[in-house]
């Protein structure tokens, strides 16, 4: 499994001007390899166009600034779109076809050009983000994600790699292993060992 942990990030006022101009970048990193996607005469794998990035910067010097593997994420981007869009239409929905972007709202990073700290989170080329890191990571940390939200707000998601939980077959599952809840009107709820949480009525009634 990979799942995230998703956390309220605080740029400093520069960072979130560098995160905005690489956005930019990153929308003409994106248009570049859609554009090329467009005019080829035949399928281009996604790892070819990873190596396309090498002429792109000598064309255009400003891509250098934004770190490599965050430019191979933002092409990723089209081909997961392209087989999502691919899969819809397999099922015999309408869809239509990507379109070029004048700037994105998220970046990410995978395998390399982060580090997750205590109470930040590095990311290269942009510097440590202060984050709201209201629970541990446990796992693999295999990438994180920048976003700034419709309402201006940033969050960074981090992902992990963890070994799904095995489940346990209910014939396996034993009588002294289980505990009976029951919700009522006389109490919040009381189990079957005999505990009891009192109802939160005469702490939400109001006073005479």
């Amino acid at each position: 499994m990979k799942p995230a942990y998703k956390y309220k990030a605080h740029p400093t006022s520069e960072q979130q001007d560098e995160l905005q101009r690489h956005f930019k970048t990153h929308a003409t990193i994106y248009n570049k390899a859609l554009e090329t996607l467009d005019n080829a005469k035949e399928w281009i794998p996604k790892y070819k166009m990873y190596n396309q990035l090498t002429n792109w910067k000598q064309e255009n010097p400003k891509l250098k600034t934004v770190h490599s593997k965050a430019a191979q994420e933002t092409i990723g981007r089209i081909y997961r779109a392209i087989s999502g869009l691919s899969a819809q239409k397999q099922k015999g929905k309408k869809v239509g076809r990507l379109r070029h972007r004048n700037s994105l709202n998220s970046i990410g990073y995978n395998q390399s050009g982060f580090k997750v700290n205590d109470d930040t989170i590095y990311l290269s080329k942009i510097g440590d983000i202060p984050i709201n890191k209201h629970r541990p990571v446990e796992g693999e940390v295999i990438g994180v994600t920048i976003k700034q939200s419709q309402t201006g707000d940033w969050y960074i998601s981090v992902i992990v790699d963890v070994e799904k939980t095995e489940e346990i077959p209910i014939e396996d599952i034993k009588e002294d292993n289980v505990v009976g809840i029951d919700v009522n009107v006389s109490n919040l709820f009381a189990d079957t060992e005999g505990n009891k949480l009192e109802s939160l009525y005469s702490f939400l009634k109001p006073e005479l």
